[in-house]
Order: structure tokens, then C-alpha cells, then sequence
């Protein structure tokens, strides 16, 4: 019996939550996915969307009043139904909209939406005004990829309480159905705690390209032609502002997925509407203001540039005064200067600053998109970073105030700094209705180069002072002449060099004036040199110091006597006759290479920089100089940031030290880590640590090395005082030793000496205290063929081995190579050199006079390369399939091979195929390499072929 009841206790409050369940499941009835958007008169209508997933009779009721005593019916005006057939997860997502007009401007509306099933949550937004006053709005976009950031930045919004999103495409990755759910669900978090929706305007990205009406299908989005290309234009606040919301897809050449063959129709219709729509409105309305993907010139260095936006928009945008262009795509931040378009002297990537009547660009991306490094800013740039983020930008009729908000970044979530949205304190409706303009309390700004605010008409803290730029006029020596020493320093006459304008070279076409190679193509000059004379008003307001350096192939940078950049030069005294480390081509040959540098170069008054551009051999095809030269100087009275302090640093292997500081500023923008290298000279390793850091990690470095570090702060007011000094050595690796040999018993040892030809041999020689084995060709009745052999060393017991040797030569020597091979028997090969030999390209003595030089460490490798010429080197790319190929590219700032399909025609069948290799029977080889991977792939294989011809279809 009590068990019994026991039984009946426990059940009765089951039955009772089993109600309760059902009784809410249909409270909502079948609708859900909530979205607001404005794409006619903002003031008037508003376009209400949301996913039906069953039900019947659904329609919306509004009105003015919060309790529903005036709302009225309205019916759904269309339904669209998305299906991606390209990215099939999940069914078929249906959506309805109506669109209320004949609203009241500036006005409260309170709605709820309903079917057979039940009713939505109350919700409510609230119309633009009619004539110009204060509002909030927020500019971004990318949001796909990674959800966490992204519903950080949805909650930011319903806090802020913007009268719009301006949002610039990206939404998802995939965009599959599942995935729009997911987006739209997340959306739902832009909804403030009273219920208060915000309306999106939308912009369609280049992940968005599987269904050319994808816009209209998800956000009942349709064109200024009445089509369906996403792309129109608004008024908010009377004439106050217009918006305009562009389509880079429509470009030909640009989109992909159902993009990909389009011809140029939509693209210059939308182009010609555009420039009708401006030309209208330029002088009636007090901001214009885009938004778009694709940038015209990206912040970073893998993304292509944007030539056909650029001819087509550019010219539009500053005859018809575009104030602000908000673009996505790349995954960072920036600000550029108002900017106008420009080939002329002293222009850079198609623009020059234009402060007065210019478009100032601000972007790009990242509210939840993989971060990009931001490795490409322009000499126009204000400054560029990368994290998570969006605009908030206050706007009245004279001025636009943009800040950047920050929600989190990858590195700050590795560092166990999680971002929390509700460490900031949301409005209230009273609040902003007090206020307008009013922002929430602990919302995290980008403290910038700009300080926290860029303001329209342009205003910020700093300012580029451009002492060099593109196209300008420079003194230069060819025809193979060495200047000797001096030609560096600030008192060297110059007065018999030539004078020509940037681009100098030849080769390439693109020159204006042509450089002289010389009389032999077989046998060019390799050097080339150039000086030039700037002035510095006060060198002690400099922040950054910035070269942007095309040099093809390779080239040094003094100011005023000291070296002060080397871009694919070898280590060590540049000569005359000094070679570039490596050839290039390709894009390499008009990249813009860039370089922070010591702003302690420059002084007060006239300065002098001096460049040397060297070739890799003498029958190269073409050389090219041009260079940008720019100084970040602060614009306001303030403050520079403390210096940090104690510093330290620990080896945390033979690879890596961990550094240290303590942080004393409470205002700084940034650190500077500077770094040396044993005895070598500082240079600015890393230029733009992140506010408040206290630990850093340097990585890839060299075994048993010394490096030496010091680190400053710095801000829009200036430069700390560089920390003290520390130097830290990597750990070393006790390293065995296979074999050797001194000569100390002042024989051979255990190397054989072989004389194929000569009857000058190798012998062990002492003179003075030193014992070596020399041979000596002098008197020699021929040339010598003449080897010195070790015995067979077995390396399968070790990993990266290496031989080591002290070489030195007199006279006319050294005729020397060291050699390593996979099957020499001295019982078989009776001439050596019928058995198989690799070079191991030792760096063999230059001084002579019997003067030792080591030959650095030699790898055992058949085979190895590093791109450093920015080209696949001695391996062949081969595509069989897709549009985009193999490319030599700086990842995570290293260099190196890189498949990328991202926005390819079709999946990509991409060969990275290596010169033949002679392998021995029974040789036990070793493939080796460094993988760097992002997203889905890679998608690798690593093959062998014995028959592959070196050419062709592999």
C-alpha cells in the first residue's frame, strides 16, 4: 500500500509537466525566424519577414498602442521558398512578408505575428524620421563561420538600439538551408528586453552567390530596376542621409557558384542606376553613404584587388560626393583617409588623400568571420587591425562620429579571455529617446592610430606626412657603375647622376624612364642605385615610420647614411657585384613590400635616402624601382603611454622564448616588440601588439641562439620609453657526433683520398700550429680531379644531420664542391664519379689567403625549397581542374605554397609536382614538409611517380 502510493506522488507532477509541455509547444504557433527590413521609404514602411514551418491563415497584426486595442490585420503580401541545391542541408525553408506602409515617420509600431497555430511573441520597432535628426546606426558584416562572436555582436545590437543595420554580406558560410535557420535564429538576439526589433538593411556578399536571388528569397529584397540583384538605394531623415546597398557579385569575372558565367548586363545596369541615383541626389542630401562586399582595395595581401569596382564606382563616388563606404569581405578593420581616385604622381593603388572632398572607406568585415591579417595598409591608410567587430556611427547633419566596437578575438579566446556581452549595460527606450546618440556603458572600442572616434567632415589624431611617393623624381646611376662606399651618406655629390621619374627599370613596360643593362643581354649589370633628398619639419612628433618598396629582384633602404631595410638580399656586405637572393616574378614584381621602420632615422630638416637594386643573375629580364616613404605623426596634444617595464624572457626550447613586461600605460594603442639578433642591429619585429599585453611568445627561431629584445608603447600622442634591455638564449640541442675528422695525427685519418687526374694529391699539411688536409695543384702536370671520401655513415639512427666543414683557399681557388651520395662503393666505383652525387651547395670560401671559413650546416636533402623568390622554385604547379591554381603567398607570416579554392569555378585538381629525383635501390628517403591549413581543407595527397615525364598532364 505504501508503495502504492509512493507510485502515485511520483507520477502526478509527470502528468502535470507533460501538459504544461504541450500546452506551450504551440503558444508561437508555427512561425519563428523574426526580421525587420527596410526596403522602401524607411519612414513610411517597413517589411516584415519570418519562417513558416506550418499552420495555416498566417498574417501580421499592428498598431500604435502596446496593449493590441488598435491593431489591425494585414496580409501576407508574397512567400518565397528557399531551396540551395548547391549546399543541400536541410528542407526547404519558406518564409512570408508583408509590407506595412502608409506608416507614420519617426513612430512606435507594436506587432505580433499569427497563424491557425497561435501568435508570436508582442514585438515592436519604430519608423525613421521624415526630416533630419540625431540617430544611431551600425555598419558591418561577415558574420559566418564562427557563431560564438557572432551572437556576441546580435546581443550588441539589441543594447545599442540603432535605428538600422547596415550589413555587408557574408551571413553564413555555406548558406545551406540548415545554415540560414541557424543565422536567422541568431538574429533573433538583436531583439532588445522590451521587444523592440531593428530593422537590417541588406547587402549581398560573395558567400551568398549560390542562388542569384537568394537576397529576395531570405529578406524579400528587390532591386532599384525592379529586378531581384539586391542593390537599391534610401533616404533616412528626410534629405539627412541617402544609403546605398551595392551588389559586387554582379560584376563579371568576380562572383562564382551560379555567378560564374554572367555577363556584364545587371552589372552595368546597376552601375548606370547608380550613377543617375547620385547624380539626383548629390546636392540635396547631407551624407552619402554605400555599402558593399567587396573592397575596392583589400587590407590584406591574399585577397584579390578590385580593378573593375574601382573603374566603375570610383569616378561616381567622388564627383557625386559618397561620404562613407562600408565594405566586408576580409575579415579585419580599418580606416582609410578620404580618399579620391588618382594615377597621378604621388598615388598609390589607384588613390590619392583628398581630406576636403574625398570617400572615406571603413570596413572590413569580421562580426564573427575568421580573422585575416591586415598585411596590405596603403600610405592612405589611418589603421587597420583585426578582430572582432562592427561600426557604431552617430549621425547628425553635420557630422558623422564612427567608432569601432569590439566583441573578442581569436587570440584574446586563446588566452582564456572570453568576451562578455553582458558586461555592458543596454539602454533603455528612455534612455535613447532622451538621447538619440546615447551608447551603452562598457561597450570595448578600437582605440586606434585615429583615437576612439573617426569623425566626418574628416577629423582624426594622427596624420600620414608622405615624404616619398610613387612616380616622383629620383637621382640614379646605372650602366654598371660602382659608387663605391660613401654614396650612401648625406655629403656625397651626386651631381653627375642622372634624374628620372619612378617607375626606373626595364622589362616590364610600365617604366617611365628606362634603365641601361648594359651592351651584353647575356651578361647585365646587376646593381643599380638611387638617392633622394626629403625635409622633416619635427622628426620628434613621428609615431610610425613606413617604407612601401618595389624592387625587382632584390634591393637595400638607407636614410641618412644607415641601413635601414633589405628585401631579398643576402646577409652580409652588399657589393657591386652582390647578387639578390632569389629571382621574381609574377605579382612579386609590382608588390609594394612593406616595412616598418625606425622613425628615430629621420632628423629635422633636409634627410636623404639612398636605395641599391640588385638582380639574382646577369641575364635577367627586367628590373624595377619605385618606393612610398610616409611617417604617422600625432595631430593632438596628449599624453604618450607610460614605458613598460621589467621585462624578461625565458627559453621555453630550442625554438622559442617566452617574453614578459609590465604594462604601466592606462591609453596606449599598441606595442612595439624590437628585436637583434646576436651582434646584429635592432629591428622592429613586431609592430602592433595589442593593448594591455603582458606575455608574448616568439616562435621559430634558431637553436642556441642569442636574441636581445626591447619593447614600447605607443599611442595616437606619441611613443613611450623603450623598456630595458633583455637578451635570452634558445636552448640548445646536445647534438651527437656521427663522424669526424681534425687531421690531428697529421695523416688522412679516415677519409681516402681518390686521384682520378693530377699528380697533385690530397695530404694532411701542418703549418704553424694548424694541421689540415690541403691539396695543392701548383706544378700539377694537369687539372686535378682529385676526391676526399668518407667512410659510409649511417644516418637512419638520427634526424636532421648535417656535415659541418672549415674551408680555405689561396691563389686562384676554390674549384671545391662537397658532395653527399646514396651509393658510392669504392670497390665498385672505381672513379667516383660514376657513382650518384648530390650537390649540398656549401658556401665556399671568398676571402683566400689561407683564411678558414665554415661552410654553415649541410642538410642531407636531395631535394628542398623554401619559395623564397616568390615563385614555386625548382617545383612545377600543374591544374588540371578550377580556376584557382597553386600561388607562392605570406600565410601567418610565413612563406609558402598554397592551394586556396575559395571562390573557384569548380573543385580544384591542383599539382605541386617536384623535379625528378634519383633515388638508389633500397634507399630509404624521406619526404618532409610544413603544413599551414584554414576551413575545410586540406584536401591533400601525397603521391610518388616513377614515370612521370616532368611535364604535362600528371
Amino acid at each position: 500500500m505504501n508503495r502504492f502510493k509512493k507510485n502515485l506522488i511520483f507520477q502526478i507532477p509527470i502528468l502535470i509537466m507533460l501538459f504544461f509541455a504541450l500546452s506551450v509547444t504551440n503558444v508561437f504557433g508555427e512561425t519563428s525566424e523574426y526580421r525587420l527590413v527596410w526596403t522602401d521609404d524607411p519612414a513610411t514602411t517597413m517589411t516584415i519577414g519570418w519562417t513558416q514551418t506550418g499552420g495555416s491563415d498566417p498574417h501580421v497584426v499592428a498598431g500604435l498602442k502596446p496593449d493590441g486595442s488598435d491593431w489591425v490585420r494585414m496580409e501576407v503580401d508574397f512567400q518565397t521558398t528557399f531551396d540551395n541545391t548547391l549546399h543541400t542541408e536541410g528542407s526547404l525553408l519558406t518564409s512570408n512578408f508583408i509590407t506595412a506602409k502608409g506608416l507614420k515617420p519617426d513612430t512606435a509600431y507594436y506587432f505580433e505575428v499569427k497563424d491557425s497555430d497561435g501568435s508570436s511573441e508582442p514585438m515592436w520597432f519604430k519608423t525613421a524620421p521624415d526630416s533630419p535628426q540625431p540617430f544611431v546606426f551600425i555598419a558591418g558584416g561577415d558574420s559566418r563561420t564562427n557563431q560564438v562572436p557572432r551572437r556576441h555582436g546580435n546581443t550588441l545590437v539589441g543594447k545599442i538600439r540603432p535605428l538600422f543595420v547596415f550589413f555587408g554580406g557574408d551571413y553564413i558560410a555555406d548558406c545551406s538551408n540548415d545554415q540560414w535557420r541557424m543565422w536567422l535564429d541568431d538574429w533573433q538576439l538583436t531583439k532588445s528586453s522590451d521587444g523592440r526589433m531593428y530593422p537590417i538593411i541588406p547587402t549581398q556578399g560573395n558567400h551568398e552567390d549560390d542562388v542569384i536571388e537568394m537576397m529576395y528569397q531570405i529578406f524579400g529584397l528587390k532591386d532599384a530596376d525592379g529586378g531581384k540583384n539586391a542593390y537599391y538605394a534610401l533616404n533616412i531623415g528626410g534629405d539627412m542621409m541617402r544609403l546605398y546597398t551595392l551588389n559586387t557579385e554582379l560584376e563579371p569575372g568576380v562572383g562564382y557558384a551560379a555567378f560564374t558565367d554572367q555577363d556584364d548586363t545587371a552589372w552595368n545596369m546597376q552601375t548606370k542606376w547608380l550613377a543617375h541615383d547620385m547624380a539626383k541626389y548629390k546636392d540635396s542630401v547631407n551624407w552619402m553613404v554605400a555599402s558593399y562586399h567587396r573592397p575596392f582595395r583589400p587590407h590584406i595581401r591574399d585577397k584579390s584587388e578590385g580593378p573593375g569596382r574601382i573603374e566603375a564606382w570610383a569616378d561616381l563616388f567622388y564627383e557625386n560626393g559618397m561620404d562613407l563606404a562600408s565594405e566586408s569581405d576580409t575579415h579585419l578593420v580599418k580606416y582609410t583617409y578620404p580618399l579620391k581616385p588618382s594615377n597621378n604622381p604621388d598615388s598609390f593603388e589607384s588613390f590619392i588623400r583628398d581630406d576636403e572632398n574625398g570617400t572615406v572607406f571603413i570596413g572590413e568585415g569580421s562580426w564573427g568571420a575568421p580573422h585575416r591579417a591586415n598585411d596590405d595598409n596603403k600610405p592612405w591608410t589611418v589603421d587597420s587591425n583585426s578582430f572582432w567587430q562592427f561600426k557604431v556611427i552617430q549621425a547628425t547633419e553635420e557630422k558623422l562620429d564612427i567608432r569601432t566596437v569590439k566583441f573578442g578575438s581569436i587570440k584574446a579566446t586563446a588566452a582564456g579571455n572570453i568576451y562578455d556581452p553582458s558586461t555592458v549595460t543596454g539602454l533603455t527606450q528612455n534612455e535613447k529617446d532622451a538621447n538619440p546618440l546615447a551608447l551603452p556603458e562598457g561597450l570595448t572600442y578600437w582605440q586606434s592610430l585615429a583615437g576612439e572616434v573617426l569623425s566626418l567632415p574628416f577629423k582624426a589624431a594622427t596624420d600620414n606626412v608622405q615624404y616619398i611617393g610613387t612616380g616622383t623624381d629620383w637621382k640614379y646611376l646605372d650602366g654598371g657603375v660602382d659608387p663605391g662606399e660613401e654614396w650612401i651618406n648625406s655629403d656625397f655629390d651626386d651631381n653627375s647622376w642622372a634624374v628620372g621619374a619612378a617607375q626606373l627599370g626595364y622589362g616590364d613596360g610600365d617604366e617611365v624612364v628606362e634603365l641601361s643593362f648594359g651592351d651584353d643581354s647575356n651578361n647585365k649589370d646587376l646593381s643599380y642605385y638611387f638617392r633622394k633628398t626629403f625635409t622633416v619639419e619635427d622628426a620628434s612628433s613621428l609615431i610610425k615610420l613606413k617604407l612601401m618598396f618595389l624592387r625587382d629582384d632584390g634591393g637595400v633602404v638607407y636614410i641618412n647614411g644607415v641601413e635601414a631595410a633589405r628585401s631579398n638580399m643576402p646577409e652580409g656586405k652588399i657589393t657591386n657585384s652582390t647578387k639578390a637572393k632569389s629571382g621574381i616574378g609574377g605579382a612579386a614584381e609590382t608588390t609594394y613590400y612593406e616595412y616598418q621602420l625606425d622613425p628615430a632615422l629621420l632628423i629635422n630638416g633636409e634627410n636623404i635616402v639612398a636605395v641599391e637594386v640588385h638582380q639574382s643573375d646577369l641575364t635577367s629580364s627586367d628590373v624595377s624601382f619605385d618606393m612610398v616613404l610616409y611617417g604617422i605623426i600625432s595631430n593632438e596634444i596628449g599624453n604618450a603611454p607610460a614605458a613598460p617595464t621589467a621585462l624578461a624572457g625565458s627559453a621555453l626550447s630550442p625554438y622559442d622564448i617566452e617574453l614578459t613586461w609590465t604594462d604601466n600605460g592606462e591609453n596606449e594603442v599598441g606595442y612595439e616588440l624590437w628585436r637583434k639578433v646576436g651582434d646584429s642591429n635592432f629591428t622592429l619585429f613586431n609592430t602592433q601588439i595589442d593593448p594591455d599585453t603582458e606575455i608574448i611568445t616568439d616562435i621559430l627561431l634558431a637553436v642556441n641562439q642569442e636574441y636581445t629584445y626591447k619593447v614600447r608603447a605607443y599611442n595616437q600622442y606619441g611613443l613611450s620609453e623603450f623598456s630595458e634591455a633583455v637578451a635570452v638564449t634558445t636552448q640548445s640541442i646536445d647534438v651527437p657526433l656521427i663522424m669526424g675528422e681534425d687531421f690531428n695525427s697529421e695523416t688522412l685519418g679516415i677519409m681516402n683520398a681518390t686521384s682520378i687526374a693530377s699528380n697533385k694529391d690530397w695530404a694532411a699539411v701542418k703549418k704553424g700550429d694548424s694541421i689540415y688536409a690541403m691539396i695543392n695543384g701548383y706544378h700539377g702536370d694537369e687539372g686535378s680531379n682529385d676526391w676526399l671520401i668518407t667512410p659510409p655513415i649511417n644516418l637512419f639512427a638520427y634526424e636532421r644531420e648535417y656535415i659541418n666543414a672549415d674551408l680555405a683557399y689561396n691563389y686562384d681557388g676554390p674549384d671545391l664542391e662537397v658532395l653527399f651520395s646514396t651509393n658510392y662503393n669504392p670497390l665498385k666505383h672505381s672513379d667516383p664519379a660514376s657513382a650518384n652525387w648530390f650537390n649540398m651547395n656549401a658556401d665556399l670560401p671568398s676571402i683566400g689567403s689561407y683564411t678558414f671559413e665554415n661552410t654553415g650546416n649541410l642538410g642531407f636533402n636531395l631535394i628542398s625549397e623554401d619559395f623564397e623568390g616568390n615563385t614555386t622554385g625548382s617545383f612545377t604547379a600543374y591544374s588540371r581542374l578550377s580556376n584557382k591554381d597553386w600561388t607562392i603567398e605570406k600565410r601567418a607570416d610565413y612563406l609558402g605554397a598554397v592551394s586556396n579554392g575559395y571562390g573557384a569555378d569548380v573543385a580544384s585538381d591542383d599539382w605541386l609536382i617536384s623535379p625528378v629525383i634519383k633515388l638508389d635501390k633500397g634507399m630509404d628517403a624521406e619526404l618532409a614538409f610544413d603544413l599551414y591549413r584554414k576551413y575545410d581543407g586540406p584536401q591533400l595527397e601525397v603521391m610518388v611517380s616513377s614515370n612521370y615525364s616532368g611535364s604535362g598532364d600528371p
